[in-house]
């Protein structure tokens, strides 16, 4: 039920020990509404952009959701010219673009997406929550959820980004369901919504495994409590949870009404 590939087994070794980036910010210049975003590339050659530029693993203070956007291009362009291995093997550290670029090599091992193309980076803009501030969603072509930004007292936030063993697919009501796994044996589905203030997620339910290499310990959390269930029970909720362990199983954010905005203009 639980796959791991030569290449997922290959990755998690050389990814011991590193950590996920932070994002700081500054002061929201300007609120952008979705047509406002569309913003066009720009003329430079990716092949003139330096390495230095493109490699940083630790995120600019962005002033707002274009600037994000702007940086998901030019990461973008990069992987397309010269591959996302190249990228990724650059890095020292595990920012949002390190951890992107990992998430389009795992992706592309079971998609046979190669070379990739501008088609395959998009966004979308949709208030997830409902309180009439919109969320930010980093997407490539079969609707991968890669990265979620909010913003937070006028300043744009990372909530999360996901890759090989953290992914998300969202819902129409803009419910999140989760997975995440640091081996072959711990791995947690949950089901999360984006907080009022925009600033965290909230937990709806949960369930999983907390096992190790001695046997499994499957559980569910019900009002806040932890409790221990069967692995029949574990198998039923497995089955109807929208987010797997198998990268391009994308069909709930596919559906969820999300405007898939491309990257670049045609």
């Amino acid at each position: 039920m639980k796959r791991i590939t030569a290449l997922m087994i290959i990755i998690v070794i050389f990814l011991s020990g590193c950590k996920n980036g932070s994002t700081g910010s500054t002061k929201l210049t300007a609120v952008f509404s979705t047509s406002e975003l569309k913003t066009s590339q720009t003329d430079t050659t990716f092949s003139e952009i330096s390495s230095t530029t493109v490699s940083s693993a630790s995120l600019p203070e962005y002033a707002d959701y274009k600037s994000i956007i702007d940086e998901y291009r030019l990461f973008a362009g990069y992987a397309i010219e010269f591959g996302a291995e190249k990228y990724y093997s650059k890095l020292d550290d595990m920012g949002l673009w390190g951890w992107m670029s990992f998430l389009i090599l795992v992706h592309q091992s079971y998609s046979n997406e190669k070379p990739y193309t501008k088609d395959y980076f998009s966004y979308a803009i949709k208030d997830l929550n409902g309180n009439g501030s919109p969320e930010l969603i980093l997407l490539m072509n079969d609707y991968v959820v890669a990265a979620i930004f909010s913003v937070v007292e006028g300043k744009p936030k990372l909530l999360d980004e996901f890759g090989d063993r953290h992914r998300c697919q969202i819902d129409a009501t803009g419910l999140l369901y989760t997975y995440f796994s640091n081996s072959g044996f711990f791995a947690e589905y949950k089901t999360q919504q984006i907080s009022q203030d925009d600033s965290s997620f909230l937990l709806v339910n949960e369930f999983g495994d907390h096992g190790d290499a001695n046997g499994n310990n499957f559980y569910k959390i019900v009002d806040g409590k932890k409790l221990s269930i069967s692995a029949e029970e574990f198998d039923e909720l497995y089955k109807i949870f929208p987010t797997h362990d198998v990268p391009g199983t994308s069909d709930v954010t596919k559906n969820s009404g999300l405007e898939f905005i491309p990257l670049f203009e045609n």
